[in-house]
């Protein structure tokens, strides 16, 4: 008859059952409240090759083509990222020099200019 193994040691301690606590709980919470993308993109016309004859605002009056990635040039998104935040490969994932600024500017207006670029609306 097989012997039953005992569990190590090391997985019965305090800080692994919180840890394991933890990130269950941060997978539900990420199931729970994920990012919804939006469903309501522009019509596009194209032609037999692909190319786009027209286009059309969707019902919020946006301008929201579907597209991916790889379609999109380097250059332009290396110029999106300079523009709106060049610190974006510097941080993980949170940029708390701007999250500080959105947070002053907010509460003490008159001593800080005011700020309407895309990395501010992000960290709402």
């Amino acid at each position: 008859m097989p012997s039953i193994s005992k569990i190590p040691p090391f997985l019965t301690s305090l800080k692994v059952k919180y840890t394991l606590a933890i990130l269950a709980l941060l997978l539900v919470l990420d199931l729970a409240f994920s990012v919804k993308t939006p469903e309501n993109y522009s019509t596009v016309v194209l032609n037999d090759e692909g190319r786009i004859l027209s286009a059309y605002l969707n019902n919020e009056d946006k301008w929201r083509l579907k597209t991916n990635v790889e379609e999109v040039s380097p250059f332009f998104l290396k110029a999106i990222i300079e523009k709106e935040d060049k610190y974006f490969y510097y941080y993980p994932k949170i940029n708390f020099v701007t999250k500080n600024y959105f947070f002053l500017n907010h509460k003490f207006p008159p001593v800080f200019l005011r700020h309407n670029g895309i990395s501010v609306k992000i960290c709402l």
